[in-house]
C-alpha cells in the first residue's frame, strides 16, 4: 500500500546546506511524499535554494507545498501549520539543516504497516551519512507507555524527527507543542503521542543524520532560554494539566515530569533574566529545588546552579554562566 506520506520542514534562515536537505528529500526512493516547507519569515536566500532545487528536480515539483509565515513564530508554530495543512496518512519531520537516507520513507512506511503502528522510530547519527542501503535490523515493538517515560527523562524518544507518526493522532489529539516554542519543542509534542498511540515499532538502523550547526537554535542555546523562559513555564503548567486531564498517575511517568520540570528551572536559573526567575519563584519552589540536589542525572553544577539560585547566591551564577559558555 502506498500511502500518502507527508514531510514537513520548518524553515528559518536556513544556510546553504539546506540544499543537501532538499536534495535526500526529493531523492526518496518512495514516490507517495508530500513536502510541506514552512518559510518562518525567513531574510536571507533559503526560498531562493528550494526554488533552485525543485527545478533541478521536476518530477517532484507537484508535490511540493510552501507555506509562508509573514513574521518569525518559531519551530513550534512552523510544525503547527504543517499539520493542519498536510493531507498525508503519516507524517515526518526534518530539519533545515540535517541529512537522511534516501530510503528511509520508505523503510519507516514498511515498519509502520507491518506492524501496524502509529508510529515508528529509527536511529539517528551525528556524521555525515553514507547511504548504505543496509536493510531493517534491530527491530521491535515498544510499549508507548516505555517510549514516553523515555521521552520524558530525556531519552532519544525525545526527539521528532527520527519518527514517523500516523497523522490521525494529531487531528483527534491536539499533539501540538505550546505556539512560539522554540526549546524542548519535540519533547512537549512527543510525550502526547506516544500516550495516545496503541503501538510503537522501533528499528536501530540510523537513517536520519543530525548535521550539529554551531549557528543552530540549539546552539544559541542561552539566547533562547532567556527568550523562552515564559513558554517554558507555560509548557510546565500545560504539562502538569496534561497528567491531570489524562489522570496520569503512575510513579515513573509522573517522576518523568518531574524530572522535565527540573532540567527547565535549572536551565532558567542558569539563564534566564533574574527579574523574571525571581518574579516566579514560587514555581521554582514548587518544583522544589531541594530535591535536585539528590537526583541522579544532573551533574554537580546542575546542582550547584540550584542551590546558588534558592539563596540568591547570585555571583555564583554569573560564573556558573561564564563556565558553560
Amino acid at each position: 500500500m502506498n500511502d500518502l506520506v507527508s514531510i514537513i520542514v520548518p524553515v528559518y534562515n536556513a544556510d546553504r546546506t539546506f540544499g543537501d536537505l532538499i536534495q535526500c528529500l526529493f531523492k526518496q526512493s518512495y514516490d507517495e511524499i508530500e513536502y510541506v516547507f514552512v518559510d518562518d519569515g525567513s531574510t536571507n536566500e533559503c526560498m531562493a535554494i528550494l526554488s533552485e532545487m525543485i527545478d533541478r528536480f521536476p518530477q517532484r515539483k507537484d508535490y511540493v507545498r510552501v507555506i509562508h509565515h509573514g513574521v518569525n513564530k518559531g519551530i513550534a508554530s512552523s510544525r503547527r501549520t504543517g499539520v493542519q495543512a498536510a493531507k498525508g496518512t503519516y507524517i515526518q519531520f526534518a530539519d533545515s539543516d540535517d541529512m537522511l537516507d534516501y530510503d528511509m520513507v520508505s523503510y519507516m512506511h514498511e515498519l509502520i504497516c507491518n506492524y501496524h503502528a502509529d508510529i515508528a522510530v529509527c536511529g539517528y547519527s551525528r556524521e555525515m551519512m553514507t547511504h548504505t542501503n543496509e536493510q531493517l535490523s534491530g527491530v521491535c515493538l515498544m510499549e508507548p507507555y516505555q517510549c514516553m517515560k523515555d521521552a520524558l527523562f530525556g531519552g532519544s524518544n525525545a526527539l521528532l524527527w527520527n519518527k514517523m507518526i500516523r497523522r490521525q493522532l494529531f487531528l483527534d489529539n491536539e499533539l501540538y507543542a505550546p505556539e512560539g516554542m522554540s526549546n524542548y519543542e519535540d519533547l512537549n509534542l512527543i510525550y502526547k503521542a506516544f500516550f495516545f498511540a496503541e503501538s510503537v515499532v522501533i528499528c536501530t538502523n540510523k537513517f536520519y543524520h543530525w548535521r550539529v550547526n554551531l549557528s543552530s537554535v540549539s546552539h544559541n542555546y542561552s539566547k533562547k532560554v532567556v527568550s523562552q523562559a515564559p513558554m517554558l513555564v507555560t509548557s510546565i503548567n500545560q504539562m502538569e494539566s496534561f497528567f491531570d486531564n489524562n489522570r496520569i498517575t503512575d510513579s515513573e511517568l509522573v517522576e518523568g515530569m518531574i524530572h522535565y520540570e527540573k532540567r527547565v528551572m535549572i536551565d532558567l536559573a542558569l539563564y534566564g533574566n533574574l527579574t523574571f526567575l525571581e518574579n516566579n519563584r514560587s514555581l521554582f519552589h514548587r518544583v522544589n529545588l531541594n530535591s535536585i540536589l539528590h537526583s541522579q542525572g544532573f551533574i554537580w553544577y546542575a546542582n550547584l546552579i540550584a542551590l546558588s539560585f534558592k539563596y540568591r547566591l547570585y555571583p555564583i551564577l554569573w560564573f556558573l554562566r561564564f563556565l558553560r559558555k
